[in-house]
């Protein structure tokens, strides 16, 4: 199979860097020649893919004004016969203005950044293939008059995260997990006020925010507003999670927009109970009530109420979590991704 060009802005966490992490592997697995482009500086998070055996190039690319690394991300994008693929509008974007052919490109994740594309993002998408990994995306997608190709997102399996301690929370006290990054559309506002309710009526819980964001500053505020600082953490980006899943009792995602999708299938995979926003992408991976728990979006009342469900029932945390796993298991392994990924890019030979 002929080489296939990945463009990415970032490998920092994000939906898109762990969905291109998560496959490098398995795709190089069944003879698909990856390579990817990393805009952005060289970083650790690029760490992943190298291991995995993927040749990575992290351009330092800061526009399409920063002209010697441009006209080198040009030359190798004309002289490239294979599929392209950007994940992300940044690296979309550079790469049209790169001289990538439409008839060779696919892209995705390109409504993440803004809510609306620019007249000239719609001409360059001419002829371009979308390939969803959410029912958000695809929606979009169909909207604008492209074509899409719908796929399901895929992780590996870490398996079941190990009951563990962190410090400063005490062993004995319910933990809720929410995982970044910290942006407004995450709504941890939201989080922030149920922690503080709980500890209202028994003070035995703790909450931890992974991630950082636009919006980190402001929750800090609101936090110190309600005087949480000893049961609130806010431990940044961290490289493994399985700590922090392992002693989370309940995971948390209360967006308000679409989103959250592998902070979600993280959690269930590592056998974590889930209350979520009943947005359009987490009500396709979780079932309410066999899988995890939604809630309607902003309904700060009901989402207190699932979390206390599942707080009060040590059975229920256990069976939902278990169902919640061998669903995700079986309809979201990353094995098929792979295999999809690479029939499609090879359909334009």
């Amino acid at each position: 199979m002929a080489e296939v060009l990945c463009l990415i802005g970032s490998c920092q966490p994000s939906s898109l860097s762990r969905q291109l992490v998560a496959v490098a592997g398995p795709l190089r697995e069944l003879g698909v020649d990856l390579r990817v482009i990393v805009l952005d500086r060289p970083s650790v998070w690029s760490a992943p893919l190298k291991q995995a055996g993927v040749p990575v190039e992290e351009i330092g690319l800061c526009g399409v004004f920063d002209l010697p690394p441009f006209l080198a991300l040009r030359k190798r994008i004309r002289a490239h016969q294979g599929a392209i693929h950007a994940w992300g509008l940044s690296a979309f974007r550079v790469a049209r203005a790169a001289g990538a052919v439409a008839q060779r490109l696919f892209a995705s994740g390109l409504f993440r950044e803004q809510g609306r594309l620019s007249w000239l993002d719609r001409r360059f998408l001419r002829g371009v293939r979308c390939v969803a990994f959410t029912a958000q995306e695809a929606d979009r997608a169909h909207h604008l008059g492209l074509p899409v190709e719908r796929v399901r997102p895929g992780l590996p399996d870490p398996g079941v995260a190990k009951r563990t301690s962190l410090p400063g929370i005490p062993d004995d006290f319910a933990l809720l997990l929410g995982l970044g990054p910290l942006e407004p559309r995450k709504a941890f506002r939201e989080a922030i006020y149920l922690n503080d309710m709980l500890r209202y009526i028994a003070d035995r819980n703790h909450l931890v925010l992974i991630g950082e964001g636009e919006g980190k500053y402001a929750l800090g505020d609101l936090v110190e507003k309600f005087a949480a600082w000893p049961a609130v953490h806010f431990p940044g980006w961290v490289t493994d999670l399985a700590p922090y899943l392992g002693r989370a009792d309940v995971v948390v995602a209360p967006a308000r927009e679409a989103g959250s999708v592998y902070a979600v299938l993280d959690a269930m995979l590592a056998g974590r109970p889930v209350v979520a926003a009943n947005t359009l992408d987490l009500a396709e991976i979780i079932k309410h009530g066999e899988t995890g728990r939604l809630f309607p979006v902003g309904d700060r009342m009901q989402f207190g109420r699932e979390v206390r469900t599942f707080l009060d029932d040590d059975d229920l945390r256990q069976t939902t979590a278990l169902a919640a796993r061998n669903e995700v298991l079986r309809s979201h392994a990353v094995a098929p991704l792979a295999n999809t990924l690479k029939q499609l890019w090879q359909t334009i030979g």
